[in-house]
């Protein structure tokens, strides 16, 4: 019991105050935030516009892969959908939606992979 005592008196008892302790906890805390921005919230956002750019530019016979990775052709383009051709051979065409859109393929990316 004695103990129990000893190690709990320590969490019960009010830290004493360093001088100018104040300022450094809020000085971290906006270090910390300014981090976070930079590498995380910045980044993301930038992929976000790219993306939204990317569907906005999206037409007729473009290479596109979903994100699910089907690979096919840009067939029809509407307002939140697209329709795309998988096999011209046997006429497969899937409607998928505009955000399920992952990645165009240019032609210098296709030379890029081969």
């Amino acid at each position: 019991m004695n103990a129990v005592w000893v190690l709990t008196s320590g969490l019960l008892m009010p830290a004493q105050a360093m001088p100018g302790g104040d300022y450094s906890t809020i000085l971290f805390v906006g270090i910390v935030i300014v981090v976070v921005y930079f590498f995380m919230w910045r980044p993301e956002r930038k992929r976000q516009s790219d993306h939204k750019s990317l569907l906005e530019n999206l037409k007729k016979n473009d290479k596109i892969m979903t994100a699910g990775g089907i690979h096919g052709i840009v067939d029809k383009v509407k307002d939140d959908e697209i329709s795309i051709k998988v096999d011209e051979g046997k006429g497969v065409c899937l409607r998928v939606s505009k955000t399920s859109i992952a990645q165009v393929f240019t032609e210098t990316s296709d030379k890029k992979s081969e």
